[in-house]
């Protein structure tokens, strides 16, 4: 379940002392009569130990101040403070001023207004405690998987997304919920670079690309939420441009006639290099999948959601072959139960427990977990390619990701986590060293499946029985539909037994099947099986 996610402080505290400093240092101010000795506002450390004034300190890192009033503090004192406390007229300032031997207040002036100085030891800051996540001077909360997925060294070395050594700045689409505060201004959120936004597309019957479910937000903030500013995440690639493109509802749904509409547009319009699409059908769509080889012929890198049912079925758009298909993996590489898991599966990433960006308000952050988190992480990987070396297209990012991914699970290519789990670091290397000859993944002759036999075939009313011979190696089977003077059909089934349905009753078939192999990402069709027909009951 998503849920608000504290910011990381923006400093290390260290212990506060009870210091008597300047007055330029913070507030002071002399006792009735003059005779007192003043109270100041102590300075604090930040992780270097240097002193920190005030106005160095990140408003939103704080809330009003505390005063801690001295050892010696006579009943009198306190009796007098609380006398002060029950006099204020603003009724909603004086809830923030507690009894007891520490008080807080929203301004200096309250407690100045309520406490006789000369009973002060000290004020400070009232400071925001949150979840120590991370000791490192980047502001994000996903510490685990941005160690997982070895991103820190490629951040170092200066590469944040931007177009390197003259190469053009990719463009990455996302395809989704739209984008919270692209229409409505004040609803922007506060960890988002609008400038890295150049325009947005919108689909069907849409009359705005405003983001009011959530998804698309977060997806575009894991990608290009602002580094360094002391708040909120940190994104894989805040350097890039992002282009939100809402096909999807305020509920997550979207019809398959404006989401290839849209992507045929993203094509003509040729400046997009990369696709994000974290959504998924159950259905093979043959008018998607020809969008989607169109704009893979074009150089844009397609990347989508394997899906969250735990289970083998295929997932469409992940299951075309010019689709990147993501599995999601937890912070630590380790699998994740609900991720699908066949061959349609290209590569993993940490999509498990994410922080990002929330819709409810400016300043809110949350936690999701989903295949649709882990997909953006191998968007951002194809951008950072992108930004080095332009003309790499779907095959040859297959490949960088087949050479460079850190393997998991069985040796070599395996369902669950397809080439493995992605490594920036060894991405960026390996393209930097390679720029302008990466070559595609190769397959030998030898590495294509045999051709495929049906074994039975036990036929109904209205579904169909077909059992598979088995192949070695292969990784899923196909099978070809064709009613009696229609057209052709193709599903894929990750088992060599499955049940079709949909089947008219009394009406004749004609069914084929092949083995598919995943070769380093790449899909391997076999030879038909002979063909069969058949005629329902």
């Amino acid at each position: 379940m998503p849920g608000v996610v504290k910011q990381s402080a923006a400093f290390a505290l260290a212990l506060i002392m009870a210091l008597t400093c300047a007055p330029a240092c913070g507030y002071a101010a002399e006792t009735e009569g003059g005779g007192g000795q003043a109270a100041q506002l102590v300075t604090v450390s930040d992780a270097q130990g240097s002193a920190v004034s005030l106005n160095q300190i990140d408003p939103r890192d704080y809330d009003g101040y505390v005063c801690v009033l001295k050892e010696d503090v006579t009943e009198e004192q306190i009796d007098q403070i609380e006398e002060n406390i029950e006099e204020i007229d603003d009724a909603e300032v004086a809830e923030e001023v507690c009894s007891g031997e520490i008080y807080a207040a929203e301004s200096l002036e309250t407690i100045e207004e309520i406490a006789d100085l000369s009973a002060i030891d000290y004020i400070e800051p009232n400071y925001l405690f949150r979840i120590d996540y991370t000791a490192d001077p980047f502001d994000f909360y996903n510490a685990g998987m941005i160690n997982t997925i070895g991103i820190k060294d490629v951040w170092n070395a200066g590469v944040l997304g931007a177009g390197i050594g003259g190469a053009k700045t990719p463009v990455i689409a996302v395809m989704d919920t739209g984008l919270a505060g692209f229409n409505t201004q004040s609803r922007r959120h506060e960890d988002l670079d609008f400038s890295r936004i150049p325009y947005g597309l919108r689909a069907g019957s849409f009359s705005s690309i405003e983001d009011y479910n959530g998804h698309g937000t977060f997806v575009i903030g894991e990608i290009l939420a602002t580094m360094e500013n002391h708040r909120g995440i940190s994104g894989m690639m805040p350097k890039a441009q992002i282009v939100p493109v809402k096909v999807l509802n305020n509920s997550g749904m979207g019809d398959l006639k404006s989401i290839v509409s849209a992507l045929n547009k993203l094509t003509k319009k040729h400046n997009v290099d990369v696709v994000n699409m974290s959504f998924s059908a159950a259905y093979y769509s043959a008018s998607f999948d020809k969008a989607c080889r169109k704009a893979a012929r074009k150089g844009m890198i397609l990347v989508a959601a394997a899906g969250n049912n735990g289970d083998p079925s295929f997932r469409y758009p992940a299951a075309y072959d010019s689709v990147i298909g993501v599995s999601a993996v937890k912070s630590n590489g380790a699998k994740w139960s609900y991720s699908e898991y066949n061959d349609s599966v290209d590569v993993a990433a940490p999509g498990v427990g994410v922080a990002g960006l929330s819709i409810y308000s400016p300043k809110t952050y949350e936690q999701q977990s989903g295949t649709s988190m882990a997909a953006p992480v191998i968007s951002a990987a194809a951008a950072m390619v992108k930004s080095i070396d332009p003309s790499v297209k779907h095959n040859q990012f297959v490949n960088i990701l087949a050479k460079t991914s850190k393997d998991q699970g069985k040796k070599g290519y395996d369902v669950h986590y397809g080439l493995g789990v992605v490594n920036f670091a060894k991405a960026y290397s390996y393209v930097k060293a390679n720029k302008g000859r990466i070559p595609a993944v190769k397959v030998k002759k030898s590495q294509k499946p045999k051709k495929a036999k049906i074994r039975k075939l036990k036929v109904r009313k209205k579904s169909v029985t077909i059992k598979v011979k088995k192949i070695k190696k292969a990784t899923s089977y196909q099978v070809a539909i064709r009613p009696k003077g229609g057209k052709t059909t193709k599903l894929r089934f990750a088992k060599r037994k499955f049940t079709i349905l949909g089947f008219s009753r009394k009406s004749t078939y004609y069914i084929k099947v092949r083995a598919v192999r995943n070769v380093n990402g790449v899909n391997v069709y076999g030879k038909w099986s002979k063909q069969k027909k058949i005629k329902t009951k």
